[in-house]
C-alpha cells in the first residue's frame, strides 16, 4: 500500500512533469513565433525573387557536380557512362572514357546522337545504338549539345553536362516566377529545382532536366497568357522526351471538359494540346520511315500491369532488409525513396480539390500517376531509373502543392529537400 509520503512524492513528480511539458510547449511557441516573424519580416521579403533560387541551384549543383567529378579525376566524359558492351574503346572519340566489362547507361546513346543527331546508322564512331528509333525520338537534348559543340566531338561531354546544369538553374528561376504567380513566396518553389531525380540525370547525361525545364516554362507562359510561346515550348518538351505528351493530353481533356460544361474559354487554347501531338506524330512517322520500326514500340518493355513493377520493388527491398537484418532504414537501398513517393502521392492527392493549380495541371498529374503505376520492373529496379522516370509526376505534384495550404505543402517540400540532400550526398561521394 502506498503511504501518504509516497503519494506526495508522486504528486510532486507529476507537477514537475507538467511544468516541464509546459516549459517545453512555451519554448516551442516562442520558437514558432520567432520563425514566423523571420519568415514574414523585411529580410525574408527581400529573398522573394526567382533569382535567389537560380543562384541557390547554381551553387548547390556546381558543388555537387564538382565533388562527384573529383572521384574520377574531373573527367566530364564519365557522365556519359559509356560501357564496352555498346562502345568500342578503340574506335570512339579519344576523349571518351569507356568502362570495361560494362553495359553503360543511357547517356552513351545521347552522346552518340550528339555527334550526329539525324544519323541513319546503327553503328558509327564505335558506338552502337541499341534501339535507334526509340533513342532518336528524344532528339532535342542531343541536338542542342550538337549545336553548342559546333558539330565537333571534343566538347560534347562537357556541353552535355553544361546543358543540364544551365537547365536546372533555369528551373529554379521559372519555379520562383511560378510561385509568385500563385501568390506564394518565391522560395516555396525551391523543391522544383531540387527534385531528388535531378542529381541522377546530371551525372548520367539524360534528358529529364531539360524536359522539365521546357514543361515548366510552358506552364508559366500559359499562365501569363502567352499561348503561342507556351505551345511551342510544350512541343519542344515532347521532342525532348515523349512522356511530355501526357501534359498535352491533360490540357486536351481540360479543354474538352470546359467546352462540354459550357464554362467558356479557359486557360487552354485548342492548339495548345493539338500542336504538340501533331509534332509528335510527324516525328514518329519520320522515324518509322528511317528505321522501319515504331519508336514507341521499342519502349514497350517499360510498361506492365498496374502496380506490378512497384510491388516488385517493395518486395525485393523488404527481402533485402529482412535478409541482412538492417535496422537503420537508410542502409537499405530504395527505402527512403519508396517512403517519399508514397507520402508525396498522398499529400498531393489531399491537395487536389483545394489547390490553386489549374484544372489541366491536376489532370496531368493524375495521368502521370497512372503512368507511374504501370511502369515495369525495368524501371522500378533502382532509384537511378525510377526517380528520373517520375520527374513529370513530381513536377505537376509540386505545382499542385504550391497552390495548396501550408499544412500539406510544408511537410511535402521538407521531405523533398531532405531526400535531395540524402541522395545528392550519396551520389557526390560516388556511391
Amino acid at each position: 500500500m502506498p503511504t501518504s509520503a509516497d503519494a506526495a512524492s508522486m504528486t510532486k513528480l507529476k507537477n514537475g512533469e507538467i511544468k516541464s511539458r509546459l516549459l517545453h510547449v512555451s519554448q516551442l511557441t516562442v520558437f514558432a513565433s520567432a520563425l514566423r516573424a523571420a519568415l514574414t519580416g523585411p529580410r525574408f521579403a527581400r529573398l522573394d525573387s526567382p533569382l535567389v533560387i537560380l543562384m541557390a541551384a547554381a551553387i548547390s549543383y556546381t558543388v555537387f557536380l564538382g565533388k562527384h567529378l573529383s572521384n574520377y579525376g574531373f573527367d566530364l566524359s564519365i557522365c556519359v557512362m559509356a560501357g564496352d558492351q555498346f562502345c568500342d574503346p578503340g574506335r570512339v572519340p579519344p576523349n571518351l572514357t569507356v568502362r570495361p566489362r560494362a553495359s553503360g547507361y543511357d547517356g552513351q546513346f545521347y552522346y552518340r546522337l550528339a555527334l550526329d543527331p539525324f544519323t541513319s546508322r546503327t553503328i558509327d564512331r564505335g558506338i552502337v545504338l541499341d534501339a535507334p528509333a526509340y533513342r532518336q525520338q528524344r532528339i532535342l537534348y542531343p541536338l542542342v549539345a550538337h549545336l553548342l559543340s559546333f558539330g565537333r566531338a571534343g566538347p560534347v561531354p562537357a556541353v552535355m553536362v553544361l546543358v543540364n546544369l544551365l537547365a536546372v538553374c533555369l528551373i529554379g528561376w521559372l519555379g520562383g516566377a511560378y510561385a509568385q504567380a500563385l501568390g506564394r513566396h518565391a522560395l516555396w518553389a525551391a523543391p522544383l529545382a531540387f527534385h531528388a531525380g535531378f542529381p541522377f540525370t546530371l551525372v548520367r547525361d539524360t534528358p529529364e532536366i531539360l524536359e522539365i525545364c521546357l514543361l515548366l516554362a510552358s506552364l508559366l507562359l500559359l499562365r501569363r497568357g502567352r499561348h503561342v510561346a507556351a505551345t511551342v515550348t510544350l512541343a519542344l518538351a515532347v521532342l525532348t522526351k515523349e512522356t511530355a505528351l501526357l501534359a498535352a493530353a491533360g490540357a486536351g481533356v481540360a479543354f474538352v471538359a470546359e467546352r462540354f460544361h459550357g464554362r467558356g474559354p479557359g486557360k487552354v487554347k485548342w492548339y495548345y494540346p493539338l500542336a504538340p501531338l501533331v509534332v509528335f506524330l510527324a516525328w514518329q512517322w519520320w522515324l518509322l520511315r528511317r528505321w522501319e520500326r515504331l519508336p514507341l514500340g521499342q519502349g514497350s518493355a517499360n510498361l506492365a500491369w498496374p502496380m506490378e513493377g512497384f510491388v516488385g520493388l517493395v518486395e525485393s527491398t523488404a527481402q533485402t532488409a529482412f535478409h541482412e537484418r538492417l535496422l537503420w532504414f537508410t542502409n537499405v537501398p530504395a527505402i527512403p525513396e519508396i517512403g517519399f513517393i508514397i507520402t508525396f502521392t498522398a499529400l498531393v492527392a489531399l491537395s487536389l480539390r483545394a489547390s490553386l493549380a489549374e484544372r489541366f495541371e491536376k489532370i496531368s498529374w493524375v495521368l502521370y500517376l497512372m503512368l507511374a503505376v504501370t511502369l515495369s520492373h525495368y524501371v522500378w529496379v533502382e532509384d537511378w531509373a525510377f526517380m528520373r522516370a517520375l520527374s513529370e509526376f513530381y513536377l505537376f505534384g509540386a505545382i499542385i502543392l504550391l497552390g495548396a495550404g501550408l499544412k500539406l505543402r510544408g511537410p511535402a517540400f521538407a521531405a523533398s529537400l531532405a531526400l535531395w540532400l540524402y541522395l545528392g550526398l550519396a551520389i557526390a561521394r560516388g556511391h
